[in-house]
């Protein structure tokens, strides 16, 4: 019996850990469907999996910190409920600590925690949604390879089968991937506007739900677009180009990205703004700095400007250096930004 429990804690580490083929899905598949307390089984170490790696300060991923961090979450568990017979998941823990490593990094400090992603166990295998909060980025790494990073108030979706028979995920927000090469199997992004098709390649999806304009930039390899309500008419983007959905007018466009948009991206610790109207800049910084920032009304908003900033500068920094364009002055005030117009 000890060598069975043995054998199903290696199992759901492999499936947890995308390591696991069909084969080995489809046993505990059936081995979760065999009984409740199998169920319930994997679904309290799925917890843990999710959970031991939370709450960390450290500036690097500390296996030995967060083995201890499943240990205090087991602990807790048993106490709160403990199970009718207890199975051994200690091999399990030390070897699954190894890869439960979802990154988060705090904007403006450099900082690491370590963030799990919400498993909503309405059925042995739920999707899984990972969730940046304001003033962060996550880095995912997902079962077939494929990197992720997600910018603040993003989130980024996927069946737990991902990769079993299609790769499909789901995006709000920005996000930049690094595919995972399978030519037998397209990597699909659904957005709320439009749906992007690779096969293995790099770009970047920002579609945020309070912005007009939507973007998918092209940085690697060849991807295709289709807008919701034009299925039959896909755009097919180059290497250096980027598609641009008007929300508004729900047309689809494409055209050049700047030149220096690789070594200025916004996951390589950038923030550029070409031409931006001020209102936008505010909605970023909103989001990648936590912080609440007012705007008077009248001309303010639509003036534009031409920056470039380190994202481990201050909020404070970059007000001042887009203060002393002369177009506006700002104050703080509990917290909260104010910025008007300079008279």
């Amino acid at each position: 019996m000890e060598k069975e429990h043995a054998h199903i804690d290696e199992l759901i580490m492999d499936v947890l850990t995308g390591n696991a083929g069909r084969a080995q899905q489809d046993e505990l598949e059936a081995w979760m469907a065999a009984s409740e307390a199998n169920r319930a089984y994997f679904e309290r170490l799925h917890e843990i999996w999710f959970s031991a790696a939370c709450s960390s300060d450290d500036r690097r991923f500390d296996g030995e910190a967060a083995f201890a961090r499943f240990q205090r979450h087991v602990k807790a568990a048993r106490q709160a409920a403990p199970p009718t017979r207890p199975r051994p998941i200690g091999k399990f823990l030390r070897q699954a600590a190894r890869y439960a490593a979802i990154v988060l990094l705090a904007a403006g400090t450099g900082g690491l925690a370590y963030q799990a992603g919400r498993h909503q166990a309405e059925t042995p295998l739920a999707p899984i949604e990972i969730t940046t909060p304001a003033g962060a980025q996550t880095c995912v790494s997902l079962p077939d390879g494929t990197q992720v990073i997600l910018n603040a108030g993003s989130k980024l979706a996927y069946d737990a089968d991902f990769g079993r028979e299609g790769r499909e995920v789901r995006l709000t927000g920005e996000g930049y991937f690094e595919v995972a090469h399978q030519a037998e199997m397209p990597f699909y992004v659904h957005s709320s506007d439009f749906q992007v098709k690779v096969l293995g390649t790099k770009f970047n999806i920002c579609n945020y739900p309070d912005e007009g304009l939507a973007t998918v930039s092209l940085l690697e390899g060849r991807v295709s677009l289709n807008g919701h309500g034009q299925p039959d008419r896909p755009l097919v983007l180059s290497p250096d180009e980027q598609a641009v959905w008007d929300k508004a007018t729900a047309r689809l466009s494409k055209q050049a990205m700047p030149a220096d948009s690789d070594e200025r991206a916004w996951w390589k610790d950038w923030l550029v703004f070409r031409d931006w109207p001020l209102e936008r800049i505010v909605q970023v910084l909103q989001r990648d700095y936590d912080v609440r920032i007012e705007i008077e009304e009248g001309s303010l908003p639509a003036m534009r400007f031409n920056a470039e900033f380190r994202r481990s500068q201050s909020i404070e920094t970059i007000l001042d250096r887009l203060q002393a364009t002369g177009k506006f002055r700002y104050e703080r005030l509990n917290g909260s930004y104010y910025l008007y117009k300079d008279n």
